[in-house]
C-alpha cells in the first residue's frame, strides 16, 4: 500500500532531487519525494542543530542526531539526544507499518524506561520544540485528498503549490489539512503551512537555505513557527553520511535504552 510522508517530515529527513515528469499531480510530487525517504538512501544519518524560542524566556538548545534506513520498503528512524547534558540520551524511534499507523517509541533516562506515543499524544511537542510527533508519521496515499493548486513563484524559485487534507477526519489528527509549497528544482519543501482542527492557521514551516550536500539537494536551515502560541523552533543540519548503514536491531525499542549507558 503506497504511503504518502506528513509534510513536515518531508522537511525532517533529506529529500535529494528526481528527475520531473511531463504530467505531475499532487500524488506523484509527494510520492517521488517519500521514495527517496531514508536520508536519500537506504540508509544514512544526519546531526541537527535545534534552537527553541519560547514567548517568554531565553532559547535552547537541542543537538540531535538521526539515523534512518528502509527495511523491506518501510522507513526505520532513530533520533537520539547529544546535548544539552540535562536531556541527552533521551531518543525517539519511529517504524512505518504496511496499512497501519507508525509505531513510535520514546525514551527517557530519567525515567529509565522506553514508553509507547498513540493516539491524541502523537500530537503532543516533539522534544520540546515546534514539531510534533505526528509530523514524522506517514500516511496511506489514498487516505488524503491531495490536489495540485498550481505553479508559482517563491523567492525567486519555480515551487508546486499543493494542499492535501484527511478524507476521513480522525479526532486524533493533529490538522486539518496543509498546504505545501515544493520547489520544483529540488522536491524540497520551502514553505509548509499547518492548519488545526478548526481549519486556523496553526504552523508555518519556512526553509531558508537549500543547499546540495554530494549530489542531493537538502534543506540546511528552516523555521518552525508556532503562530497560536508565538513560538519558533530554528533547525540547522550540521554533518551527513549518506553511506551510513545500520543493522536491524539499531530500530528496535530495546536500542533506546542501550543508548543512555
Amino acid at each position: 500500500m503506497k504511503k504518502l510522508v506528513q509534510p513536515i517530515a518531508l522537511a525532517l529527513l533529506l529529500l535529494p532531487a528526481a528527475a520531473r515528469g511531463e504530467a505531475e499531480t499532487c500524488a506523484s510530487i509527494l510520492e517521488r519525494s517519500e521514495d527517496k525517504l531514508g536520508m536519500g538512501v537506504q540508509s544514512g544519518k544526519a546531526v541537527l542543530e535545534l534552537e527553541t524560542h519560547p514567548r517568554t524566556g531565553k532559547p535552547r538548545q537541542r543537538s540531535l542526531e538521526i539515523q534512518s534506513m528502509q527495511e523491506e520498503g518501510l522507513l526505520r528512524t532513530r533520533v537520539q539526544i547529544l546535548a544539552p547534558a540535562d536531556v541527552a540520551g533521551t531518543a525517539f524511534l519511529t517504524l512505518e507499518r504496511e496499512g497501519k499507523d507508525d509505531e513510535q517509541h520514546m525514551f527517557l533516562p530519567a525515567l529509565g524506561k522506553v514508553r509507547r506515543i498513540s493516539g491524541s499524544a502523537k500530537k503532543g511537542s516533539f522534544m520540546g520544540t515546534d514539531f510534533s510527533y505526528a509530523d514524522l508519521e506517514t500516511r496511506d496515499a489514498e487516505d488524503n485528498h491531495c490536489e495540485l493548486v498550481g505553479e508559482e513563484t517563491l523567492e525567486g524559485k519555480k515551487v508546486w503549490h499543493l494542499s492535501t487534507r484527511p478524507k476521513t477526519p480522525d479526532k486524533d489528527d493533529a490538522y486539518s489539512r496543509a498546504e505545501l509549497w515544493v520547489q520544483q528544482e529540488t522536491l524540497v519543501p520551502v514553505k509548509i503551512e499547518l492548519f488545526d482542527r478548526k481549519e486556523k492557521l496553526l504552523k508555518v514551516l519556512e526553509v531558508q537555505k537549500v543547499e546540495k550536500r554530494g549530489e542531493r539537494f537538502v534543506a540546511t536551515e528552516s523555521t518552525m513557527r508556532n503562530v497560536q502560541k508565538e513560538t519558533w523552533t530554528k533547525m540547522s543540519l550540521g554533518e551527513v553520511d549518506f553511506s551510513a548503514e545500520f543493522p536491524p536491531e539499531t530500530f528496535t525499542s530495546r536500542s533506546l535504552q542501550r543508548l543512555a549507558r
